[in-house]
């Protein structure tokens, strides 16, 4: 069973700025993902495989002049897995973005 995509889940969480705390939370956060990527990636629409794609979906909210857009987007990056983590770092502890 799926849950409900607008409620409120541990993905909708922020961390504290304490930076051992902050690195705690990334980890079981991580953990989280890695553990439900499957879910995940069928929820997101994504492709089993690892081909190219871009997702946008608009969802209209009932009975508010509002809506809930969620974009999801699948890339092979030429990249090594240090090079993944200085520029994660950079954009998530550090504010910096590329």
């Amino acid at each position: 069973v799926m849950p409900d995509t607008f409620k409120q889940t541990w993905r909708n969480s922020t961390l504290v700025a304490h930076e051992s705390s902050r690195l705690l939370g990334f980890d079981w956060i991580a953990k989280q993902l890695y553990h439900n990527i499957d879910m995940m990636i069928q929820h997101c629409g994504l492709p089993a495989s690892l081909a190219e794609c871009s997702d946008v979906r608009i969802y209209p909210l009932e009975n508010q002049n509002s809506y809930h857009m969620s974009k999801a987007r699948q890339r092979i990056e030429d990249a090594t897995l240090e090079e993944v983590v200085q520029v994660l770092r950079r954009q998530y502890f550090e504010g910096k973005a590329d």
